[in-house]
């Protein structure tokens, strides 16, 4: 097959290359901060697993639901990112201190709100425009009504 007819022929399967692509490139960014901050990285990336099972299943455009968790996550793990900064990348103390389990327990249910927030907010909002939409076409019903008669009116005299 010539380049041309390659050009020609839309290529339906680009969509997920290029997501395999960033995702892949995510990986290995990931896996280069690893090898500089090890102790932090896995810490962080322990305290924040919910968020990025998030970002990789969520298929919604602009991922509200990932930026939800990832808001509520960070506020929950605030104190343990302070003391990951504070002493450096050579101890290993601070991951210990970020892997507790109460500190985990913590930033896991604080991630859990955050999408239950984002996902009963988008129910609410649609719950909201309905009926916006219904007391909308109950206003525009009745003036047709309205209109109605008064036009019969004008035409039978």
């Amino acid at each position: 097959m010539s380049k041309r007819e390659r050009r020609a022929k839309p290529n339906k399967a680009r969509g997920a290359s290029s997501l395999q692509r960033s995702a892949w490139w995510l990986v290995a960014g990931l896996l280069l901060a690893a090898l500089a901050f090890a102790p932090q990285v896995l810490a962080l990336g322990a305290l924040m697993l919910p968020t990025l099972l998030s970002a990789v299943f969520e298929t919604a455009p602009g991922r509200p639901a990932t930026r939800s968790v990832a808001l509520c996550g960070l506020a929950a793990i605030w104190p343990q990112l302070e003391l990951l900064w504070r002493v450096g990348p050579d101890h290993l103390d601070a991951a210990a201190a970020g892997l507790e389990l109460r500190s985990l327990a913590a930033a896991w249910s604080a991630q859990a709100a955050g999408w239950l927030l984002a996902e009963a907010l988008a129910l609410l909002m649609i719950r909201l425009t309905n009926r916006r939409v219904a007391a909308a076409k109950a206003r525009l019903e009745d003036r047709r009504a309205r209109l109605l008669a008064e036009w019969r009116d004008e035409v039978a005299s």
